[in-house]
């Protein structure tokens, strides 16, 4: 905007340096230009102001807003308006909410910047947050003790954060505005923060990581007729990209150059190229380099080219293999960690054979596989012809076995021989990246070199993937291999990287020059991990126990499958034109069903005009997604931060089949599940005591003969005691129970002739069939109702273990809780000026109390099971001999009122 640049002095309103300041700081001035650039830098490329909260960039729109203020430093309406309204509809909301907050809506009123808010009347309680927090913006998959409930402490803390109100916040309420603040604050990510951090693992050997690489990177456009650049590989390098490719020629004044050989791209110098390579290379990630060599120079100048790499990389320059990983078969790939700040190369690497050969130039496979004009000096001139892509589009590198060389014209014998000594050279710069070719997985496997690599194009790796996936995914777990466009891609356009990372290949290569869909999947997925350019791939892609097959449907054994739902509620300066908007929310994965590896997945949600055109959009990695109520800002194609952003409601749960659900939401609310059950069985119960107001007769309860007692098998600890459990006294009770009692009163109404004894057992009289069936009716109702108690008795007993459980449980948090507090305490007093140090201390305390609350709740978890068997086994017996007393004593009244008819 012209009247903020005039605000701001913008523009050619004179020298720069008349109105700079600068300030100076240390014991010397020596390195003051190197701090000041290094903070600059530091700042320019920080990830947290790529994923800064939306309150940030409405902060930004307030301050453009107020740069617009008039003369008089009042805020124009039609500015605000004109900000967030794109048609007549958002204009009367705007109108509306600024009429709500007491402030004008007329087209040529203003408003004082000290007016310019609103006070909001609905407010939730601490307890209501809470609940908000625990149920709607917690993931339900978290384990409690290591990412503890949010508690009336925590929301009281966000409400002192973000209520304004002061009356209100006295009051521990969070008015509306307050409620708006948190959901766009710093408090409210939609990723988790550690994702952005360096959160993997970079000890792992480098087989086992995806890798940030590039594609023909010298370019800026089309294949064939574009242009090339040095400063491309500079932005590659910032951008996190951590392999990138250079195609070395014959320069006419014996200087090798990079360019699209057979092509009509411009050429670039190769030494300046590689200047650029090391002032880029470990900007914004100290994590090794690799660079792609395909090499058509002569002797002479690659022997250039290998002294260019070791003036200008110095040290960074990795020419030699670690002593802690030899170049051995059957050994790994060193991990990223051990390679920081290297530079690797790849290139053909020369061989020296026993037999008497004469040492030949090292080429590219298509090189040797079309007719090349030799110089008269030696050079092989890359002319403008067409060619159809890189050298690897024909073929890959071959093995040392079986490579053929292209050898130049006969010349001198000290020319044969300097031409071998620098060919041999740049060979020697080659260690833990030597291209080979690719015969099959059983020849990779049985030679088991981790140094050699093999590149395909996208059609030889998808035919591969096809025909053998298993093998495939098996190979890169040890091996290094590279995908890259196929030649036939003359607009420079991408494929999908997904489909070769579902295969666990860790150099998928793409035309950095093109933003279309892929390249932004690309720059969205290596933005985490710190944009250090290595992801940790899954660990069912590393361990070498386990297969995967990319394309099966069913579930990968030992995964737990995700369920992931993303609700858009709203949108926030999409635009500022007056047009429709609409939004897409895409998941990447594996082609069968991407929940079952969530992992591998990624969620893209853009937003759209009606005609098409791309507004902004953003990359979100599954396995960080925050669920609840999200702001997410989005980006644009090349992956910088809009002030736009889309307000979801993202749902997530472990996956589980239609058939097991019912068993999965028991297992996940035992309580409730428990109290349905008994709802359920007391609704049983009353339809069918259909007779409830007969009581049952006095039957004799025979004397048990068997007496249940825990032994040392079955053994419990309540409270640190052993307790036995007697079924004859539990028997007992039941008999003696008011219930019991109750139905054999009414029985002793009923039969007149009726005898009890003493001991409640009842007396059999030669009655009638009446009698007979009157005392049978009872019978199954009495056992009916003891039956019953027993169960009760035993869901009391459950459910009095599981509050035992869970009180202890408490118990332990709590207690460790305090000692993290006390430990925490502790630190601080002491004299620790080392930020890092403290920072690790606290993480070492926060890990070790989180290890402490794991032992000590599988160990009562383990309690709990064991009691658990010990009441389903006491159970179980009391049921049985309760059926045996049932049926003898059914037995004995058969046979007494059966034979009262013939006394």
């Amino acid at each position: 905007d012209q009247k903020i640049r005039n605000v701001v002095l913008i523009g050619s309103q004179g020298s720069l340096e008349d109105k700079t300041v600068t300030v100076c700081y240390g014991a010397d001035f020596v390195n003051v230009t190197f701090m000041w650039t290094d903070e600059l830098f530091a700042l320019a490329y920080n990830l947290n102001q790529y994923n800064n909260p939306t309150i940030k960039f409405l902060e930004k729109l307030h301050t453009k807003i107020v740069l617009k203020a008039d003369k008089s430093g009042k805020i124009l309406v039609k500015n605000i308006i004109r900000l967030f309204a794109q048609n007549k509809e958002d204009k009367k909301r705007v109108e509306k909410a600024l009429s709500e907050s007491g402030l004008p809506t007329g087209k040529t009123d203003t408003i004082s910047q000290s007016k310019f808010h609103t006070d909001g009347k609905p407010h939730l309680s601490a307890t209501q947050l809470v609940d908000f927090l625990n149920e709607v913006q917690r993931d339900p998959r978290l384990n409690e003790i290591l990412h503890p409930y949010a508690d009336l402490q925590r929301a009281k803390d966000l409400i002192k954060t973000y209520e304004h109100n002061k009356y209100q916040q006295q009051r521990s309420q969070l008015t509306f505005d307050g409620f708006l603040r948190f959901l766009m604050s710093e408090d409210n990510p939609i990723v988790a923060p550690n994702k952005l951090d360096l959160c993997d693992d970079m000890e792992q050997p480098m087989a086992h990581y995806f890798i940030n690489s590039s594609h023909n990177t010298y370019l800026t456009g089309h294949q064939i007729t574009g242009k090339s650049s040095v400063e491309i590989y500079r932005q590659s390098l910032l951008a996190g990209c951590r392999c990138v490719e250079l195609d070395f020629w014959n320069g006419r004044t014996e200087e090798p150059v990079i360019v699209h050989g057979y092509t009509f791209v411009p050429e670039i110098n190769a030494k300046e190229v590689l200047e650029a390579i090391a002032e880029s290379a470990f900007k914004t990630s100290n994590y090794p380099v690799i660079l792609s060599f395909e090499n058509h120079c002569n002797p002479r100048q690659q022997a250039k080219i290998a002294n260019y790499c070791r003036e200008i990389f110095g040290d960074m320059l990795l020419d030699k293999p670690l002593d802690s990983h030899p170049l051995q078969p059957g050994g790994e790939l060193p991990p990223p960690s051990f390679l920081k700040n290297k530079i690797i190369i790849k290139n053909k690497k020369k061989h020296h054979h026993h037999h008497h050969k004469k040492e030949e130039t090292v080429v590219s496979d298509e090189a040797e596989q079309r007719e090349v004009q030799p110089q008269g000096n030696g050079d092989i001139s890359h002319g403008q012809l067409v060619r159809q892509g890189s050298s690897e589009s024909s073929g890959t590198d071959s093995s040392s076995e079986e490579e053929s060389a292209v050898g130049g014209a006969e010349g001198p014998c000290t020319e044969d021989v300097r031409e071998s000594h620098a060919a041999a050279e740049i060979s020697a710069l080659v260690n833990y990246v030597q291209p080979v070719h690719f015969s099959s997985f059983e020849n990779a496997e049985k030679k088991n070199r981790f140094y050699e690599m093999s590149s395909f194009d996208e059609k030889q790796a998808t035919t591969l993937l096809k025909e053998r996936p298993i093998e495939f995914v098996n190979y890169n777990k040890h091996q290094l291999s590279r995908v890259y466009p196929a030649g036939t891609r003359f607009d420079s356009s991408n494929f999908m990287p997904q489909v070769f990372w579902n295969a666990g290949c860790q150099l998928v290569a793409l035309n950095y020059q093109t933003l279309d869909l892929a390249m932004q999947l690309n720059l969205g997925t290596f933005e985490y991990n710190r944009r250090c350019g290595y992801m940790l791939k899954p660990e069912f892609m590393r361990r070498k126990d386990r297969r995967l097959d990319p394309f099966a449907e069913s579930m990968v054994d030992g995964i737990i499958a995700g369920s992931l739902s993303v609700s858009v509620v709203s949108g926030q300066l999409l635009t500022d034109k007056r047009c429709g908007t609409f939004v897409e929310v895409d998941m990447y994965g594996l082609p069968a069903d991407t929940v079952v590896l969530p992992e591998l997945a990624m969620l893209r949600v853009a937003a759209h005009e009606e005609g098409g055109r791309l507004l902004g959009h953003r990359v979100l990695p599954v396995p960080g997604l925050r669920p609840g109520l999200r702001h997410v800002g989005l980006r644009t194609e090349l992956g910088l931060p809009l002030p736009a952003t889309l307000l979801l409601h993202i749902r997530v749960t472990d996956y589980v089949p239609d058939k097991l659900s019912e068993l999965a939401e028991a297992l996940a609310n035992p309580i409730k599940y428990q109290n349905e059950m008994e709802k359920r069985t007391y609704q049983l119960s009353v339809l069918t005591d259909d007779a409830e107001e007969m009581t049952a007769p006095d039957i004799p309860k025979p004397a048990p003969a068997v007496t249940l007692t825990v032994t040392e098998e079955t053994e419990t600890k309540w409270n640190g005691t052993n307790t036995e459990i007697s079924a004859e006294e539990t028997l007992n009770a039941l008999f003696n129970s008011k219930v019991v009692k109750d139905k054999r009163s009414e029985l002793a109404r009923k039969g007149d002739n009726s005898v009890v004894s003493e001991e409640g057992n009842p007396g059999v009289s030669s009655g009638g069939g009446e009698e007979r069936e009157l005392r049978l009716r009872y019978h199954h109702q009495i056992y009916a109702a003891l039956e019953k108690n027993l169960r009760n008795q035993h869901q009391q007993q459950m459910k009095a273990l599981t509050d035992l459980l869970d009180s202890e449980k408490k118990e332990i948090l709590n207690r460790l809780a305090n000692s993290r507090k006390e430990d925490v305490k502790a630190l601080a007093k002491e004299t620790i000026r080392d930020k890092d140090e403290i920072l690790r201390r606290k993480r070492e305390i926060h890990t070790l109390s989180v290890q402490r609350g794991v032992t000590e709740c599988s160990r009562l978890e383990l309690a709990h099971m064991q009691r658990r068997e010990l009441l389903m086994l006491a159970h179980e017996r009391l049921t049985a001999m309760l059926q045996r007393y049932r049926e003898q004593e059914l037995s004995e009244l058969e046979q007494l009122c059966g034979g009262a008819p013939e006394g």
